[in-house]
């Protein structure tokens, strides 16, 4: 989350280039560098943690900075502690650790409304809250029939890449609603779109590399896959945005779109 510092210049001894027509631009180095050194800072548009990792690392749903402390995270992996129920741990490490533990946050702070996501401050939990949460945010739904949670559910039956997308597109409606609605109807949504237009726009179903499981799938019943598992999820996403009080925008900008 938060905002991308402009970079109107490389920084030396990198150059950004045109790594291929599917993968867009990419930085690349025009000289050694040393262990450490830092090429590049600024803060992400949207963090998303894998879904391999997650199983592995209760991290924060926003920055993602691991939560806790190294004990309680070994607590996690070994199946003495449940994320949904945290405790604090009754061990701690013989040993000093070294300054990268610092990384860990003390603090753990849930989503006031009870939906199960783990932030590392007040911070992080307002500026998701403002940049995507208060839209995917499950936690005040009386059923699980309603749209968004069956989006969710499809996501974690399918493939969890789809909350990321769903992320993205509640970010720019989240960008859209923030700016005054006295300007012009297409120049916010140009203002919203602006920061995703330089990535790849090419449909996820033409570049997505198929995983190791389903390497079984010929191209086309892969791509058939995608845009089955894609059009359920947008059509959900959809549903819940429309019964949100973002609903008379919403509808005007997906039109437009």
């Amino acid at each position: 989350g938060g905002r991308p510092m402009p970079i109107t210049a490389p920084p030396q001894g990198v150059e950004i280039r045109n790594i291929s027509p599917c993968r867009g631009r990419g930085v690349v180095a025009t000289k050694d560098f040393k262990k450490g050194d830092i090429l590049i800072k600024e803060k992400p548009l949207l963090a998303y943690q894998d879904s391999a990792n997650v199983p592995l690392l209760l991290a924060c749903g926003h920055c993602l900075r691991p939560l806790g402390c190294v004990e309680l995270q070994m607590d996690i992996l070994k199946g003495d502690c449940d994320p949904a129920n945290l405790e604090a741990p009754s061990w701690k490490l013989p040993v000093q650790l070294p300054e990268e533990s610092k990384a860990f946050s003390p603090e753990v702070l849930p989503c006031s409304m009870g939906c199960g996501a783990m932030y590392c401050g007040k911070t992080c939990r307002d500026e998701a809250k403002n940049d995507y949460h208060k839209f995917l945010c499950v936690g005040s739904l009386k059923t699980t029939e309603a749209p968004l949670y069956q989006f969710k559910m499809h996501a974690l039956r399918n493939n969890l890449d789809l909350i990321f997308a769903g992320k993205v597109l509640v970010n720019i409606v989240a960008r859209f609603l923030s700016q005054d609605p006295s300007i012009d109807f297409e120049k916010r949504a140009q203002v919203a779109k602006r920061p995703y237009m330089s990535f790849v726009k090419k449909k996820w179903w033409d570049i997505a590399v198929k995983p190791k499981h389903l390497l079984h799938l010929s191209n086309e019943q892969f791509r058939k896959m995608m845009v089955e598992q894609l059009t359920t999820s947008y059509t959900l996403l959809s549903q819940a945005l429309k019964e949100s009080k973002s609903w008379p925008t919403y509808t005007r900008y997906t039109a437009n779109s």
